[in-house]
């Protein structure tokens, strides 16, 4: 893993960048199901004012859910009711 520095990109940016960086590392190392929690709260805390960084929080929790439905062994990994249900379509009632 190697994260290059951008010196045009915006702090926001560059964080996202870390944050995505350092949580695949968390998925990687046999955490996905921490590191999905942890990118969902990201994810909320973008999504209204940087949506482009929220959509790729967003890509990467869909990766770590791969990893968490690929993961037989695991004893500890439990879907909610509510992660079972499919996403909702943009500007739908909650």
């Amino acid at each position: 893993m190697q994260i290059v520095f951008d010196p045009d990109a915006s702090p926001v940016d560059a964080l996202t960048t870390v944050l995505i960086e350092s949580l695949g590392a968390l998925g990687a190392a046999g955490r996905p199901e921490p590191a999905c929690r942890l990118a969902g709260s990201a994810y909320a805390a973008l999504r209204r004012e940087h949506p482009d960084q929220a959509q790729r929080i967003n890509d990467l929790m869909h990766r770590l859910a791969a990893a968490i439905e690929t993961d037989q062994g695991a004893d500890d990994v439990h879907l909610t009711p509510a992660a079972r249900r499919p996403p909702r379509a943009p500007g739908s009632p909650p």
